[in-house]
């Protein structure tokens, strides 16, 4: 999968910030970290601020930093995992379904391992996939996961 330069530095803020989460950080020192544009942060920054990844600090002494959901993830040790942070961002930034881009990331990861992984097991995959995905239809209420 390729991302597009926007995504790119996106995650890397969001690595870079991850690394300190106790601390704000300027977006002078993480486009010097990684030798990008302050430009092109300053527009990531400000979607990822708008999206609730980041938590933006204004005026002298400001700066970024993991929002309160990636903060938590960070501190224990935990992980949203790539395909998760990308399928995020591509919901706030373009309106696509989350849940379906994880679905066909998934879906790619089932059809690669058909080469790898012997095809019993993969179907035991899409089985656990099913009952799983059943579970969640039969509970799903409309309008529960929203955020106010």
């Amino acid at each position: 999968m390729r991302l597009t330069v926007y995504s790119d530095y996106a995650l890397r803020m969001l690595m870079y910030l991850a690394l300190k989460p106790d601390q704000l950080s300027t977006i002078a020192d993480i486009a010097a970290s990684y030798d990008i544009s302050e430009n092109h942060l300053m527009k990531v920054a400000h979607q990822l601020g708008v999206g609730g990844f980041v938590e933006t600090v204004r005026g002298r002494g400001g700066g970024l930093r993991l929002g309160t959901g990636c903060l938590f993830l960070a501190r224990h040790r935990s992980s949203l995992g790539g395909a998760t942070v990308v399928s995020l961002y591509l919901q706030s930034r373009y309106g696509m379904r989350a849940g379906k881009v994880q679905m066909m990331i998934d879906g790619t990861v089932v059809l690669l391992a058909l080469f790898i992984v012997p095809v019993e097991r993969v179907a035991y995959s899409v089985l656990a996939v099913l009952v799983m995905s059943g579970f969640l239809w039969i509970s799903h209420r409309p309008g529960r996961y929203t955020a106010e």
